[in-house]
């Protein structure tokens, strides 16, 4: 019974974005036609790359001149193909192939942000990957037909970055020190964007929080009515409180890194010099992932961190307590090293459900339509809103 009321609601959510996929597919032939956030997230599924290690290894070979010593590791990704690549010599890299979205003509500006807003912060002494010049044009990526879910070849960006020594966050796991750390950390680099911009960031993107209302059109992915009334009631609570705020222009605006989550954030073992500081065992020692760098409202950087917290290893140990705890412990570290506004944090806590809501309904979209769901993002977040 479960199973056909899923294939029911599946069919539901079809029929609605059916209107839509003949625009996003016209869209996607003709780089002219703009396409929405939500048209590019629906796109984005079918056009993740299909690229194996065998094809992977020949490009690293053909285009960087990299011969992997063992074989590659596929990492953990949303919507892109990546894998861990190590040389005879030890040194590690990424090899990146984009999705289809924010691959296609008329998206360069896109990936060429996200190479500036990495040596930006690199060079501002913050660790983070960088692109790896190709060995005979000397440029970030390459452009090639390659397979994609969908079938067939279309055209994806290929890259490689420097590899950012350390475990995550999500591999060593969360505490109230690791999480402040975290949080301090986030303040720093939120510090060294002051005054980036790039043309390309200023753009749609469906994971952008001052575009939550964008999440109504998935709202029908949802067959749980409670859940799905605590995600309208956040959406609802957002354009009553927040966008008129909003619009009377008192959030500050900027260029942020847009996911820093528990996956993103790097940590690494003290030094024996270190010693002494708050956690003598591990130090925040790098972020990576750029792909939903955006330029909006700044506060959003913190919000999105305090979202992923909730759901982090010591938030899930005591459903009572440490979910907001796990918050508070980014906000102070974060409120350590970098301002924040008593406009904005009084707005924190609509942005961070938010944030949790489009996790779950994004997460549940994915799920309908045959593909996986970040459950610790995803499920688990909806009960923290």
């Amino acid at each position: 019974a479960r199973d056909e009321r899923l294939r029911s609601l599946a069919g539901q959510v079809r029929g609605l974005l059916d209107a839509k996929k003949t625009g996003a597919s016209t869209a996607a032939a003709s780089p002219s036609k703009k396409m929405t956030p939500s048209e590019e997230e629906e796109l984005r599924k079918t056009l993740k790359p299909a690229v194996d290690e065998a094809l992977a290894t020949e490009l690293l070979l053909k285009y960087w001149g990299l011969e992997p010593a063992k074989p590659l590791r596929q990492l953990d990704s949303y919507d892109d193909v990546n894998y861990l690549v190590t040389t005879a010599s030890g040194v590690r890299y990424t090899l990146k192939i984009h999705n289809g979205v924010e691959s296609k003509p008329g998206n360069d500006a896109i990936l060429e942000a996200q190479s500036d807003i990495m040596r930006r912060l690199q060079a501002g002494g913050t660790e983070c990957p960088v692109p790896v010049p190709t060995k005979l044009t000397n440029e970030d990526m390459v452009f090639l037909p390659l397979p994609s879910l969908r079938g067939g070849h279309v055209r994806l960006a290929v890259r490689v970055l420097t590899w950012v020594e350390g475990r995550t966050m999500s591999d060593v796991g969360s505490d109230e020190v690791r999480l402040e750390l975290a949080g301090a950390f986030l303040g720093g680099l939120s510090r060294s964007l002051e005054g980036f911009d790039h043309a390309a960031a200023h753009r749609e993107h469906s994971w952008d929080l001052a575009r939550s209302l964008d999440l109504r059109g998935f709202t029908p992915c949802i067959s749980d009515k409670r859940r799905r009334k605590v995600v309208e009631s956040i959406l609802n609570a957002f354009e009553r409180e927040l966008l008129p705020v909003a619009a009377e222009g008192y959030l500050e605006m900027g260029v942020i890194m847009g996911d820093y989550n528990d996956a993103n954030v790097i940590f690494r073992p003290n030094e024996a010099s270190d010693a002494g500081v708050a956690s003598p065992e591990w130090k925040v020692g790098g972020v990576i992932d750029f792909g939903d760098m955006v330029y909006t409202w700044r506060i959003n950087e913190l919000a999105i961190a305090m979202a992923y917290s909730m759901v982090s290893s010591w938030a899930t140990a005591d459903n009572e307590r440490h979910c907001v705890d796990a918050a508070a412990c980014v906000l102070r570290g974060f409120a350590a090293t970098y301002r924040v506004g008593p406009t904005e944090l009084a707005l924190l806590r609509i942005l961070t459900a938010c944030r949790l809501a489009c996790s779950y309904t994004m997460g549940m979209y994915v799920w309908v339509l045959g593909g996986w769901i970040s459950t610790g993002h995803g499920l688990v977040g909806i009960g923290r809103v």
